[in-house]
């Protein structure tokens, strides 16, 4: 429905698909057919129409809480939200993060990862201040072998909450995804408070 209401929103998610088009030749929008009313709402999350429509939503949400005047000063994220994360926090470009993902459909072999995103940052090693790795808790290089880090540990999402929580004295955490998945973790971390 945002795709359809929200210009911001909808202009993300077009900049997304022609940058996917150019790295794979087609586009996700039109050959898996998301952001149409049709779409189904749930999907193989190992499929490959589920991973750029996680991905573009996540970007073009959080373009959306940018132009509605949201500010973060911190960004973690799980799966493809970290790469949603690290372009937030503008550790990485919209290309980087949708060629990065576009390796991760193939599910390669770790050699082939790393090569494939050590030539996407281009020997690059961003660390972001506002970005909190789901695998440390901590802002760490953003290299080949952080991302791969990234696909086969399990994360710690405590460990980043907790990061977040030492950095500062009022808090509001915001989500994007399209269903829970860190609220469970973050809560018990706040304990009742009203941060």
């Amino acid at each position: 429905e945002l795709y359809e209401v929200e210009e911001v929103f909808r202009s993300m998610v077009n900049q997304c698909d022609e940058v996917f088009h150019s790295i794979s030749g087609y586009s996700a929008l039109k050959k898996f057919g998301i952001f149409v009313k049709e779409y189904p709402s749930s999907c193989d999350i190992n499929g490959d129409a589920c991973k750029p429509a996680i991905l573009f939503y996540q970007v073009a949400l959080t373009e959306l809480l940018k132009h509605w005047g949201v500010q973060a000063n911190s960004f973690m994220g799980v799966g493809l939200g970290e790469l949603t994360a690290a372009h937030a926090s503008d550790a990485l470009t919209l290309e980087e993060i949708i060629r990065m993902m576009h390796v991760r459909m193939s599910a390669p072999p770790k050699e082939h990862f790393t090569n494939e995103v050590e030539a996407i940052l281009e020997g690059r090693k961003p660390l972001p201040e506002k970005f909190i790795s789901s695998i440390s808790g901590e802002s760490e290089p953003l290299d080949a072998d952080y991302w791969w880090k990234n696909v086969t540990l399990k994360p710690d999402i405590n460990a980043s909450v907790e990061s977040i929580l030492k950095k500062t004295q009022r808090l509001v955490f915001v989500e994007i995804a399209s269903k829970s998945v860190m609220t469970q973790n973050i809560e018990p971390l706040l304990g009742g408070s009203q941060n």
